[in-house]
């Protein structure tokens, strides 16, 4: 059986993996970048479904618990990212990503993490050890 059908339970736990586990690297490389778009919106999109039941879109979903966000410039990170780099606006990227778009994705990956450890910390702590014990990211 392939380890990515073995080791997680669904897309959602590989993908939350691929964002963990590029979020805690210290010096991020190009690698994963061209994942990461979807993979944080998913990410998030999914967290959301559960956190606030009805929500209409991600931006109905991200007002809903833009109160209860300690760092709302993360927030916005986060959103600006999700918005814009998922949808492959720009063809630049998909020849050779910019050290600026590591960068900006690293910010998004680590505070995505942050507002789940905020709003869910058993769910944080828990995704924690199951990306540890099988970082998606070789």
């Amino acid at each position: 059986m392939h380890t990515l059908v073995r080791d997680y339970e669904s897309e959602y736990h590989f993908l939350y993996s691929v964002v963990h586990t590029f979020a805690v690297q210290e010096h991020p490389t190009a690698a994963p970048i061209y994942l990461l778009p979807n993979a944080i919106r998913t990410v998030l999109e999914t967290f959301l479904s559960f956190k606030v039941p009805g929500m209409q879109n991600l931006s109905s979903g991200l007002d809903a618990i833009r109160a209860r966000v300690i760092d709302k410039m993360s927030l916005s990170a986060i959103e600006r990212f999700a918005e814009t780099e998922s949808h492959g606006l720009s063809l630049s990227a998909l020849v050779e990503p910019s050290q600026k778009a590591i960068e900006e994705a690293h910010v998004a990956a680590r505070a995505l993490l942050v507002i789940v450890e905020q709003l869910d910390g058993d769910h944080a702590r828990a995704m924690r050890r199951l990306c540890t014990d099988h970082p998606a990211l070789g």
